[in-house]
């Protein structure tokens, strides 16, 4: 289980904050997303988790290039 702060800037001004819990099974990911903030018309992205052999991957697609992505993690070991 692991629980993120995901920070994005579209450099054009705007900004998206969303906390993300994340876990496992060993064989898939689930994510869920709550306090998601923007400052704009719309989110900046989408974010999304799937696994990679035995590792977990946060995957955060931009809706535009040149955004800029900051992830800080805490992680809890079972």
């Amino acid at each position: 289980t692991a629980k993120f702060i995901i920070q994005v800037d579209n450099g054009a001004g705007e900004y998206e904050s969303r906390e993300a819990l994340v876990t496992h099974n060993g064989t898939s990911a689930f994510i869920t997303e709550y306090a998601i903030v923007y400052t704009g018309a719309g989110l900046l992205g989408d974010a999304s988790v799937q696994m990679n052999g035995t590792d977990v991957e946060l995957v955060y697609t931009a809706n535009n290039a040149g955004t800029t992505v900051k992830v800080i993690g805490t992680y809890i070991e079972a």
